[in-house]
């Protein structure tokens, strides 16, 4: 009866937060989408701040901290793929929003950058946590991944120069492709290979290859590190972000390979002995990667845009990688922390027992 019950207040607590989520979207973006530049602006600041709060205090308020962490998972598996659909839908029926919305300082980079500051803030207060816990090395392996995401964000804004409407340095004038002060613009493609590649690698392939990474550190008696590994249900939501890149396979080896590494993902999961639930899902974002590597590649409206701003689909891609940097770091953060949550030590069980 206490079972069901709470199965009960989950699911109607689920429904509570798709609501706020879309009451959140509405609140956000309830502006002209030809003036969405000015996203940092102190009102939709306040805007997003006050249904955040309202939405913590309707649903999370006096919930179990066990469920509270089921329906963060359930709402972030749900937003990629809808995410990914609004992309799909929006470039074949209204091309000149999607061309809007990855306009150079709009409403995606300015997403991006928001969704890494958040990130950067949640690894650094666990550094910190860490650090007083006497808890000297998960201190360091949280403080440099802090450092990364931190260094992201900080280019993505060209470290405040459009935000506080500095002029550009001098290095950066005569190196820079874009003017800008980022070192990013300097090697686009190096810089592009790296960060897709790596948010590839930490996102997808570091949770297939979990427990195989787990019994790595052991041996070196590096277990304490396993706490900042990506959980495993990261791993099928995140491969549909290589669908966005599908068209530049041809460009850069490294987006071929996260391509084809999350096909391979998927149809391994499928073919393994998974739950009916995971084989399902699985099954899905295979067929949604496929849809969105399609639409990006062939649709005349992907060219388009990309004929408007160079590598403006490449933008789809950095927003869901950006969330997914900053859900990873929540969730590490919310493993540590909170208690009933963290699956470290079950996991080092199992990696000692298959040792």
């Amino acid at each position: 009866m206490n079972a069901r019950a709470s199965t009960k207040k989950l699911s109607f607590k689920f429904t509570l937060l798709i609501l706020a989520s879309l009451a959140l979207a509405v609140m956000t973006f309830a502006i002209n989408w030809h003036n969405v530049g000015p996203f940092w602006s102190y009102v939709n600041v306040a805007k997003m701040i006050l249904a955040g709060i309202v939405a913590y205090i309707a649903i999370f308020w006096r919930t179990p901290a066990a469920q509270q962490y089921k329906l963060f998972k359930s709402v972030v598996t749900l937003a990629v793929p809808m995410f990914a659909i609004f992309a799909v839908v929006t470039l074949l029926i209204n091309p000149d929003l999607a061309e809007v919305l990855v306009r150079e300082s709009h409403a995606f980079e300015n997403v991006e950058a928001w969704f890494l500051f958040i990130g950067a803030t949640f690894l650094l207060i666990a550094a910190v946590r860490l650090l007083r816990g006497g808890r000297k090395l998960e201190a360091i392996g949280a403080a440099v991944m802090f450092l990364v995401i931190f260094a992201i964000a900080g280019e993505e804004i060209s470290w405040g120069m459009w935000l506080f409407n500095e002029h550009t340095i001098t290095f950066f004038h005569q190196f820079n492709s874009q003017d800008e002060n980022n070192l990013h613009n300097m090697d686009t493609f190096l810089s592009e290979d790296l960060y897709y590649f790596g948010s590839f690698f930490l996102l997808v392939m570091v949770p297939f290859f979990k427990d195989s990474i787990a019994r790595l550190l052991s041996k070196f008696k590096l277990e304490s590190l396993i706490s900042l590994l990506p959980s495993t249900w990261i791993m099928l939501p995140w491969t549909v972000m290589a669908g966005f890149l599908a068209s530049y396979s041809y460009m850069q080896t490294t987006i071929l390979l996260g391509f084809f590494g999350s096909v391979f993902v998927l149809v391994h999961t499928l073919a393994s002995r998974s739950s009916k639930g995971r084989a399902w899902m699985a099954a899905g974002f295979l067929v949604l990667l496929l849809v969105v590597g399609g639409v990006f590649t062939f649709s005349w409206q992907s060219v388009y845009i990309d004929h408007i701003r160079g590598g403006s689909p490449k933008e789809y891609m950095e927003v869901l990688t950006s969330f997914g940097l900053c859900i990873y770091a929540v969730d590490v953060y919310v493993r540590l922390f909170v208690q009933g949550i963290g699956d470290k030590e079950s996991l080092i069980k199992r990696v000692l027992a298959k040792a």
